[in-house]
């Protein structure tokens, strides 16, 4: 009774965590994330790094008290490391007892390893968010014994750390969107004018890619499939490739590489580099199609979910979480990862079958309103919340 009369007339204050010295999936569902908190119950701090100035400009728009610490790396045998490491975890100790934190949540990796001894320390409660397969199984068993909750973006994140066993700790809750807010706002003409921009006829498809260009999100074989169009002379009346997104100092760019390769396949007329933008409803009203093209698992692709909102037919490739977000034929099409071929086949057919088209546009658009609003997921977060404060 005590505890409840203090749940009620007291905020539940909560830091987030997140080392990442740049804007991904993971930072935007944060961003998200925290304009969606009853403000009546919660109070949100983040701890985060400076390297990416816009970054924090958005959490801090979206209600945060933003507070900048150094992360050092830990995939490195630089005997600083550790020292680093022990640093982060100090301040993070600081934080959590100066601002009265009730509960911490880690948004990545390496900021779940620091955030996991600090708890420890403080005495506080902690959620890791597990968004990706590369965390190291290793040191997540280390120091799983200090989390209260793994909240898994979905069922396939969830089976790959922890197999068959069964802990009541693992939740599978699903990335929200609020993207329906900007995609209400767009006009037509602002589509015909930046259809215009890209060189697209009318009747022409817009063949349409958002995301970072690193390799293994398989940006390469989308151009790979433009090259067979091309050469096939696949005609409907027209398409364009446009590509949205940027990979400036991340491991794995390949910027270079793919605009090599547009010059290699003779495809200069056909693909358009937008680099970031800030207007993805805009972006998204514009295209024809999205392809998500991973070549590795995907945890949880939210511009899938972004897309179908946007009523876009959507082909991405069958692994990880992406099955979990596309029924093959009915609220889109999956290919074999890194199969080009068969990617641009699945255009072919997409091109050319108009009910098709209509079909999942209508069904995918039906799920991801139902299923991904941001107000729906953040309500299971705040649910968590509470049930892990008391």
């Amino acid at each position: 009774e005590i505890q409840f009369l203090y749940m009620i007339n007291q905020k539940i204050n909560i830091l987030f965590v997140d080392h990442t010295p740049f804007i991904g999936g993971a930072q935007l569902a944060l961003v998200r994330h925290l304009k969606c908190l009853d403000l009546t119950v919660f109070k949100s701090y983040v701890a985060c790094s400076a390297a990416s100035p816009v970054l924090v400009e958005m959490l801090k728009n979206a209600g945060a008290e933003v507070i900048i610490i150094p992360f050092g790396k830990l995939k490195s045998f630089n005997p600083l490391v550790l020292l680093n490491y022990l640093i982060t975890v100090h301040r993070l100790s600081v934080l959590v007892t100066k601002h009265g934190i009730d509960l911490i949540a880690a948004n990545t990796e390496r900021a779940g390893y620091s955030s996991a001894v600090a708890a420890k320390l403080t005495k506080r409660k902690f959620i890791w968010i597990i968004r990706d397969f590369e965390y190291s199984k290793f040191l997540l068993g280390i120091v799983s014994k200090y989390v209260s909750v793994f909240i898994s973006v979905s069922a396939a994140i969830k089976k790959y750390y922890l197999g068959d066993s069964t802990d009541e700790r693992w939740r599978i809750v699903y990335v929200g969107s609020d993207i329906t807010i900007g995609l209400e706002e767009v006009l037509d003409p602002e589509i015909k004018e930046r259809r215009r921009s890209w060189s697209v006829g009318d009747g022409d498809f817009v063949i349409g890619y958002i995301g970072r260009l690193v390799g293994w999100k398989g940006v390469q074989v989308i151009l790979a499939a433009g090259k067979r169009l091309k050469d096939l002379r696949f005609e409907t009346g027209g398409w364009k490739i446009v590509i949205i997104g940027e990979a400036a100092g991340q491991e794995g760019d390949i910027t270079e590489e793919l605009k090599k390769m547009v010059l290699e396949y003779g495809l200069a007329a056909e693909v358009v580099f937008m680099g970031f933008r800030r207007d993805i409803p805009l972006c998204l009203k514009s295209f024809d199609f999205l392809v998500h093209p991973s070549i590795r698992p995907e945890p949880f692709a939210t511009v899938i979910v972004e897309a179908m909102m946007a009523g876009l037919p959507v082909i991405a490739s069958n692994l990880g979480g992406t099955p979990e977000i596309i029924e093959d034929g009915k609220n889109g099409l999956l290919f074999p990862a890194g199969d080009a071929e068969a990617l641009a086949l699945t255009l072919m057919r997409l091109m050319r079958d108009f009910k098709l088209r209509e079909s999942l546009k209508n069904n995918a658009q039906e799920k991801a309103l139902n299923l991904y609003g941001e107000n729906t997921i953040s309500g299971y977060y705040q649910a968590i919340y509470r049930e892990v404060c008391a």
